[in-house]
């Protein structure tokens, strides 16, 4: 769909029925690490990669 389109149709929307959205997001950063480190150093990480998920429960509301 063109965003022309969507643009006339957005203002024809109404609400049918209320709902409640209770979730959460999640964003996991995988990084590698040369070794653990010991008490009090700080290592240098490099990135691998970032996942991002997460979860919702969408109820009807009054």
């Amino acid at each position: 769909m063109s965003g022309a389109r969507l643009h006339t149709l957005l203002p024809e929307l109404t609400t049918r029925q209320s709902v409640m959205v209770v979730g959460a997001a999640v964003i996991d950063v995988i990084a590698d690490a040369y070794a653990l480190p010991w008490r009090g150093c700080d290592i240098e990480l490099k990135q691998q990669s970032v996942n991002v998920g997460g979860c919702a429960l969408i109820l009807p509301w009054r």
